[in-house]
């Protein structure tokens, strides 16, 4: 069990808005505004800078002998760490106090938000700049990576009788645009069916994936003078490469298409995978519902690593 500070703002309770909707208006006055900054642990290297900003108002058209209508907004934003992990939102509500006594009142509000998160991984380090000279990482050394991605890969092993397919988002790929060459990684616990027992059958049954817990694959694009990564389009490509799952290494060659939108780079490909060549066993009981051939879509949208 982990336990650690939630990367969000600490002071939530110098803000009555952030501690509950139903405080809006609840001070003397008509218009409150608030601020907060906060920039927390400046001495290591992995600080938070917290910003705050909200404001209510009791509505003058709605204010009664012994209640009142109020309506707020705010802007919430903090950053984290080297990786600048930031989430930016915005929520704007209302609510309503009614006083009973001078010291006994209540109340009720609704916000409603929106939150945007993000991280640049161009400003992480790698092991592949550890340097033994100096027995610690160099950050000036070349990465080993080309381009960073969200990938995902799509697993169908179905007959027709029954949906045997999954998504899995848990995967790493990575792309050099000047060499052709490629992989990614994928955890086969990563694997997310629509049928819990399917799941459970995937991981233990087939894939054995405690023993087996990834799949990988390298290799390189066989057409790369073809593709013009500086050029907005869709570009037809050959991929040929080692496709290693469930203990076993095979040869795999396919057809792909990347397409190149303002900078951004993403890769689809499609390929069929022998389950009895990766020493993956059916049951004869099974026959009839999985298929003997597994069909695998891999689709990776990269982003370029600042250097």
């Amino acid at each position: 069990k982990l336990i650690s500070q939630d990367i969000h703002f600490t002071q939530f309770f110098r803000n009555p808005l952030l501690v509950s909707p139903g405080l809006s208006g609840v001070f003397n006055g008509d218009t409150r505004l608030m601020f907060q900054a906060r920039n927390q642990w400046r001495e290591i290297p992995v600080d938070y800078k917290t910003v705050t900003l909200a404001f209510d108002t009791k509505l003058p058209s709605f204010v009664e002998d012994n209640g009142f209508w109020s309506l707020n907004g705010g802007l919430n934003y903090d950053l984290a760490g080297d990786s600048r992990l930031q989430q930016t939102g915005l929520f704007i509500g209302g609510g309503y106090t009614k006083k009973f006594s001078p010291k006994v009142f209540g109340s009720f509000g609704l916000n409603i938000s929106g939150n945007q998160r993000g991280f640049d991984p161009g400003a992480l380090l790698f092991d592949r700049q550890y340097d033994p000279s100096i027995n610690g990482v160099n950050a000036s050394a070349p990465n080993g990576e080309g381009l960073w991605d969200l990938s995902k890969i799509f697993f169908d092993a179905g007959t027709g009788v029954e949906d045997i397919s999954a998504t899995n988002k848990s995967t790493t790929s990575v792309l050099d645009i000047k060499t052709g060459q490629l992989a990614f990684e994928t955890l086969i616990k990563g694997f997310e069916f629509k049928n819990q027992l399917m799941q459970d059958h995937f991981n233990e049954n087939y894939m054995e994936s405690t023993g087996y817990p990834k799949s990988t694959f390298k290799g390189n694009i066989d057409n790369l003078n073809k593709i013009n990564f500086n050029k907005d389009g869709s570009y037809p490509a050959t991929v040929t490469g080692k496709l290693e799952m469930h203990g076993v290494t095979k040869d795999v060659t396919t057809k792909a298409t990347i397409k190149v939108t303002k900078g951004e780079i993403s890769a689809i490909c499609s390929f069929d995978v022998n389950l009895a060549d990766y020493k993956i066993n059916i049951p004869s009981i099974a026959k009839e519902k999985l298929s003997s051939n597994a069909k695998i879509k891999v689709d990776c949208t990269y982003a370029a690593l600042k250097k």
